[in-house]
C-alpha cells in the first residue's frame, strides 16, 4: 500500500543486466524532489510518520535477503580495526594528531549502554534524509512524503542503528558533510512523534 520504485525487468524478464564489467538496474520514476537538509518540525513530523508507516509495511516479512551490507554497524569490529591502526603505525607523520582522537573515541564508545537485545526487523539500511522523496519543494507539499528511495541495502537490522542513522542526519540542520555537526533536539521530538504517532 505505499508508493515505492519498482524494478524494470529487462527485455529477458531479468531484474539486472549485467554489461561493461557492472550489473545495471532501472527503477521506475517517482515524481517528487529530495532535501539534503532537514527544513523544519512538520517535514520532521512527516518524516518520521513515513518511516514508521515503511516499517509497518514490512513487519513480519518473511524474505531471504542477499547481497547484504555485512559489518557496517560492527561497532566492535571497528574499534577493533581503529586500534589496530593507532598500535601498528605509531610511525606515521600524523600518528600525534590521531592518538587522541582515537583515544577519544575508545572512551565514549565505553561508556554506551549496551543496546537491548531485540530482533532485527526489515529496515530501510541507509536513512539519509535525501533519501526521503517529497511531493515538492515548497509549501505544504515540501512536508508531504512520497516514498523512501534508495532501497538497496533494505534487510534485518536493528532498530536502533536504523533510527539512529536516521537521526545522525536529520537532526543536523547543518547538513550530512558539515564537519561541524550539531543535533537539533526539536527535529529530534518532532520526527519521534511523527514516528510513534
Amino acid at each position: 500500500g505505499m508508493v515505492t520504485p519498482r524494478l524494470v525487468p529487462t527485455s529477458e524478464k531479468g531484474l539486472w543486466l549485467e554489461a561493461d564489467g557492472g550489473v545495471w538496474r532501472v527503477l521506475s520514476y517517482v515524481e517528487g524532489v529530495t532535501f539534503n537538509v532537514l527544513e523544519g518540525l512538520e517535514q520532521a513530523r512527516a518524516a518520521g510518520d513515513l518511516l514508521a508507516r515503511f516499517h509497518r509495511a514490512l513487519d513480519g516479512l518473511n524474505h531471504v535477503f542477499v547481497g547484504m551490507r555485512v559489518g557496517v554497524h560492527d561497532t566492535v569490529g571497528h574499534l577493533a580495526r581503529l586500534e589496530e591502526a593507532v598500535s601498528t603505525r605509531a610511525w606515521h607523520r600524523l600518528a600525534g594528531e590521531v592518538a587522541p582522537l582515537a583515544s577519544a573515541i575508545r572512551a565514549a564508545a565505553q561508556a554506551l549502554p549496551a543496546l537491548p537485545a531485540v530482533a532485527p526487523r526489515v529496515c530501510h539500511g541507509d536513512l539519509k534524509f535525501n533519501n526521503i522523496l517529497f511531493a515538492g519543494a515548497t509549501g505544504a507539499e515540501s512536508s508531504r512524503p512520497i516514498c523512501l528511495v534508495d532501497l538497496d541495502v533494505v534487510g534485518p537490522l536493528s532498530l536502533a542503528f536504523e533510527l539512529g542513522d536516521a537521526w545522525r542526519s536529520w537532526c543536523n540542520r547543518a547538513g550530512e558533510d558539515d564537519i561541524q555537526a550539531v543535533l537539533d533536539l526539536d527535529i529530534f521530538r518532532a520526527s519521534l512523534d511523527g514516528y510513534t504517532g
